[in-house]
């Protein structure tokens, strides 16, 4: 019996969008993804995060990274493989009908239960090493169940924030404080779904409940468009 994937787009409202400084290239769109992947290629994503070693120095939480390309000379201990995690992953997205792809490097990110989160911040975008795409969206994908409490699954994964207008100069001097942003949904941290969205876009990571907080995160690109020649005769 084949398993229902659910793909859930979430807006940011228009009045938002407007102060953010639009890009043609950006992505305007989050999606929540449930049943995200295979539950074989899920399994084999487990098994390859046990087989890295876990970075304890980063100030956030203990991250695991791979890398599926060469000639990375500024960080060369990152963990190799051949590219089957990229295809998987691809391979998903097209099942979900977006025209994106992942960049060929990951990072497992791994929150220990009752961990404070991580603070409303906006993620930066990479240069795809071959083709020269930048990247538009941050991708999550969940390898745990976390929960706040027993029955609730309302917690510990990562909120979406519709954010406030700038102070204007005269509000700044007049001292004002800016308005706090607010939520514009939450999802929790629940195996196999993921959830996708702008790198502008203003998020957090939820304080974690009970159980570590673990997730696969991916750069995602906008896809090629594809272009077709047209040869034209003219007669003389």
């Amino acid at each position: 019996m084949a398993t229902h994937i659910t793909v859930t787009s979430i807006q940011m409202p228009v009045t938002a969008t407007v102060s953010t400084k639009i890009k043609s290239e950006q992505l305007q769109t989050a999606y929540h993804i449930t049943n995200a992947l295979p539950e074989e290629f899920l399994a084999c994503i487990d098994a390859l995060r046990l087989q890295i070693p876990l970075d304890l120095s980063r100030p956030t939480c203990p991250r695991r990274f791979l890398s599926e390309w060469e000639g990375n000379p500024g960080d060369p201990e990152r963990h190799k493989e051949n590219g089957w995690v990229s295809e998987g992953i691809n391979n998903a997205i097209a099942t979900w009908k977006l025209q994106l792809k992942c960049m060929p490097w990951f990072r497992f990110l791994e929150y220990e239960p009752k961990h404070i989160g991580m603070p409303q911040h906006r993620d930066g975008s990479n240069v795809h090493p071959h083709t020269g795409q930048r990247s538009v969206a941050t991708m999550l994908i969940y390898l745990s169940d976390c929960v706040v409490g027993v029955g609730d699954e309302t917690g510990s994964g990562t909120t979406l924030y519709i954010p406030t207008k700038p102070l204007t100069k005269k509000e700044k001097r007049q001292g004002k404080l800016k308005s706090k942003a607010s939520v514009l949904a939450s999802f929790p941290c629940k195996r196999n779904t993921a959830l996708l969205f702008p790198h502008q876009w203003l998020h957090a990571g939820d304080p974690v409940g009970n159980n570590s907080k673990i997730a696969l995160r991916c750069e995602l690109f906008f896809k090629a468009k594809k272009t077709i020649a047209v040869s034209l005769v003219i007669d003389t």
